[in-house]
């Protein structure tokens, strides 16, 4: 809804009210996940880790972790921090009670992982990489079994199923179930497909509308007097980091999800009392 005529405070055609409503029900098909044309992988193996090569693209995988620590394309580096499973996010003012009287007395914000199982299978068109771990908090009897299975595609697509169950007594609610990983701070041009422009949680999603949005990972941060859980973009459909040649990374997932990007690491933000504690990463 606009405005026809112009105001002392607006233009004409300044926008009063937006709503969104779905026209058909989506009958999109996910993209599948088969290479075309793409040259044959070859899988380098040694004591302590492997790597899965393509046409223009090497990802290596530490078997002391389960994850991968290096993933060059087209001689670029995309990862500085290994991607992995995360139960913990910082604390935002609203958390206050739940974090002192139940997250830091059980140690939710120091959780560890640790690999139990790590398996390599390679056949027609792809390699399995497939990886059980535990991650639970220091001296607590509970925690979360997981199972990473990374598929690498010849045409460099790579897909990561993540399942998990819980084990131990803790019963209560946790901060959060999410995957989170450091990207090389190059790519820093954001495009998404979900809510936007602005940060939205579920008490505030109306107010942000489903569209394709362009920004820059340092807009996207919201730089609250106490640093603190910033930046979420809800109902994304796809989200891209790249640098400003274009290149980077694609993320589709398979139904749509929350995501946040920051220059800034989750352990840092949620030990930071001031903005100017904020230290850069990537």
């Amino acid at each position: 809804m606009t405005k026809d005529s112009r105001t002392r405070y607006s233009e004409a055609g300044h926008s009063i009210a937006t709503y969104q409503f779905p026209l058909k029900e989506n009958t999109a098909q996910p993209v599948p996940f088969a290479p075309n044309n793409a040259r044959p992988l070859t899988l380098e193996d040694d004591r302590l880790s492997c790597t899965v090569r393509g046409y223009n693209f090497a990802i290596t995988f530490s078997k002391m972790s389960g994850k991968p620590t290096s993933w060059q394309v087209n001689g670029e580096s995309l990862l500085t921090r290994e991607p992995k499973i995360n139960f913990f996010k910082p604390m935002i003012d609203n958390h206050k009670q739940e974090y002192e009287g139940l997250w830091q007395p059980n140690h939710l914000q120091i959780m560890q992982e640790h690999l139990r199982d790590f398996a390599v299978e390679q056949s027609d068109g792809e390699v399995l990489i497939i990886s059980r771990t535990v991650i639970a908090p220091p001296v607590f009897d509970f925690g979360m079994r997981c199972t990473y299975i990374w598929r690498i595609a010849a045409d460099g697509q790579v897909n990561v199923a993540l399942s998990g169950e819980r084990y131990g007594d803790y019963p209560h609610i946790i901060p959060c179930i999410g995957f989170t990983m450091g990207i090389n701070g190059e790519y820093d041009q954001v495009a998404y497909y979900g809510r936007g422009p602005g940060e939205n949680y579920a008490d505030s999603q109306q107010a942000n509308i489903i569209d394709i949005w362009r920004s820059t990972v340092d807009a996207m941060f919201e730089n609250y007097p106490l640093p603190q859980n910033n930046g979420n973009r809800q109902h994304v459909r796809w989200t891209a980091l790249t640098n400003r040649h274009g290149n980077g990374l694609l993320v589709v997932p398979q139904r749509p999800i929350n995501f946040s990007a920051w220059h800034y690491t989750q352990e840092n933000i949620h030990a930071s009392q001031h903005c100017n504690e904020l230290q850069r990463s990537g």
